[in-house]
This record gives structure tokens, C-alpha cells and sequence, in this order.
């Protein structure tokens, strides 16, 4: 008997090694995949920042490249939340702070900020294709945050879809869901979101933030695909469902007039889960600072400070 149980002993012994080897070594190759992820969306984020330098005169390079962009038509679409085909457009001319992102990059159509940590370009193809390719073309498990491939921007539709990927380094949008917390959200309440043919940023406030599933049918679902409506009934409806989802109540109203960005990423608290930051455009009048300020207030209030 005795001989029986310290054999079992060992056994046991030897499958607890096993088991702790086998799950040092994946948590190390984790480690190991997001160390390279970091490094590596830290390294295309700064080459990519070179590019994109405000205020910076393109002189020959800047006509070449306003010239072929002058040329560009957005094509006609069909689109359920529009009352007729859209025209063809004639596209305004690169702004010179976009033309070397534009000439590395022609799906480039412009820059993100959000919280402590986004500072990124974005870029238009399709839905797939920069899930798994960095700026420059490169296959890159960071992807690149990109705008819904159904999305127009000039003239722009009612809301922007924006979508990146929620790394564990952090990268793209791996911090996003950080707007889930009142207090990070009132603090970093200024977002900013420039198009390629914008001559100066656009400043967006967060007025709804929640997880959601994308499958009809189960608990959660938010329909996220809507970026034009048939009536100011139907697009009220919407930002009330928005809202009414949302983790913290945002001091910022928000009507049928305003224009959106939504941001989109990968989250696990519902099937199929998203994360959903809802922001809108600060309207004539308003200023950066005057926002900031209404947000600051309203998280004091919240903290009884």
C-alpha cells in the first residue's frame, strides 16, 4: 500500500509539473505576442506620425497630389436612409497635412484622438482588409483603426463609424473601453476627428457609452449599422436607445442636428460584443474649452466635490 501511494504521489507530482510548465509557457508566449504587438504598433505609430505634420508646406508634392485628389468622385450609392442616389462629387483638394500620408497612403482619410492614449490615422478600404494590416500594407495583428467601408464623409453621413481592435498592449483601440468609467470619460471628454479635406479639427464630445452584443436577437443587441435615417423620428429614437444603454449620463445633450462619430471595438461581456463610444460634433458656438469645463463640473457634482 505504501509502495502504491507514493508512486501515485509522483505521478501526480509529475502531471503538477506539466501543467505548471505547460501554463508558464503560454502565459510567456502571451507576454511574448503582446510585447511584439506593442513594440510593434509603437514603431508603425511613429513613422506614421512623421507623415502627418500640421502646418508643414508640400510645394510641388502638395499640387501633384491636390491635383489627382481634385480629380476623385465619391460614386453614386444606394443607401436605405437616403431619399435619392447621390450624385457624383467633386472632392476638395488634400490639406497639405495630409499629402505625405496621402502619397504613403491613398485609403488615408484622417485623424483620431481620443483619451491618453489614441492618436492614430484612419483609413478606409472595406471592413476586412485593415483588420490585419498596418498603414503601410503590412500584415500586422494591430490592424489600423478604419472607417466602415459603407461610411461617406464628403458630404458625410449622419454618423461615422469608426472600428479598431481592443489589444491587450493597449494599441489602437485597446484602451477605448476605458469610457466606460464616468470618471475617464468627463476627463478625456474631447475627442477630435480630422478628414483629409478639413482645414481645421472637429471636436467631439462622448454622450453614450456601453457594451452591446451585434447578434438580433440576444440580450444587449444595438443595432450599430444605421448611419443615415428616413425621419428625425426614427434618428431621435436611436440616440435615445443610445443613451438610455449608457454607463454614466453625459452633461452634453445631443439632438437630430447633430452630426456623430462612433467608436467600435471588440468587447466580452455579451455575444459577439462591442464596445460603443457615441460621441457628437460640438456644434457653432460651442468651444473645446467651454465642453471640458461642463464635463469637469458634472464629475464634481458626481463625486461631491
Amino acid at each position: 500500500m505504501s509502495n502504491r501511494n507514493e508512486t501515485t504521489r509522483k505521478i501526480l507530482y509529475v502531471l503538477l509539473t506539466v501543467v505548471m510548465v505547460a501554463s508558464l509557457t503560454v502565459a510567456a508566449l502571451i507576454v511574448g505576442v503582446d510585447l511584439v504587438d506593442t513594440w510593434r504598433a509603437g514603431s508603425v505609430s511613429d513613422e506614421v506620425r512623421q507623415l502627418y505634420r500640421p502646418g508643414a508646406s508640400g510645394g510641388w508634392f502638395a499640387a501633384l497630389i491636390s491635383a489627382a485628389s481634385a480629380e476623385e468622385e465619391v460614386p453614386a450609392e444606394e443607401d436605405a436612409g437616403r431619399d435619392a442616389m447621390l450624385a457624383p462629387v467633386k472632392l476638395p483638394n488634400v490639406q497639405e497635412d495630409f499629402l505625405r500620408l496621402y502619397g504613403e497612403n491613398p485609403d488615408v482619410v484622417g485623424w483620431l484622438t481620443a483619451g491618453d492614449t489614441i492618436d492614430l490615422p484612419v483609413v478606409q478600404r472595406d471592413n476586412e482588409y485593415y483588420l490585419s494590416h498596418n498603414f503601410f500594407g503590412e500584415w500586422d495583428s494591430n490592424g489600423t483603426v478604419f472607417l466602415n467601408g459603407m461610411n461617406v464623409f464628403y458630404p458625410r453621413d449622419r454618423v461615422l463609424l469608426l472600428h479598431g481592435h481592443n489589444m491587450r498592449s493597449g494599441a489602437m483601440f485597446g484602451t477605448l473601453a476605458k469610457y466606460a468609467e464616468a470618471g475617464y470619460a468627463f476627463a478625456h471628454a474631447l475627442l477630435t476627428f480630422r478628414t483629409l479635406y478639413d482645414e481645421k479639427t472637429s471636436y467631439y464630445v462622448p454622450v453614450a457609452a456601453f457594451h452591446a452584443s451585434m447578434l438580433e436577437g440576444e440580450a444587449g443587441y444595438f443595432d450599430v449599422t444605421p448611419m443615415n435615417f428616413d425621419t428625425e423620428d426614427a434618428f431621435q429614437a436611436y440616440l435615445e436607445a443610445a443613451q438610455k444603454r449608457s454607463a454614466w449620463i453625459s452633461p452634453a445633450d445631443v439632438s437630430v442636428q447633430d452630426e456623430m462619430l462612433m467608436l467600435l471595438t471588440c468587447s466580452y461581456y455579451h455575444a459577439d460584443g462591442r464596445f460603443v463610444l457615441l460621441c457628437r460634433r460640438l456644434r457653432e458656438g460651442e468651444t473645446p474649452e467651454g465642453m471640458q469645463r461642463l464635463f469637469d463640473e458634472a464629475a464634481q457634482r458626481a463625486t461631491g466635490e
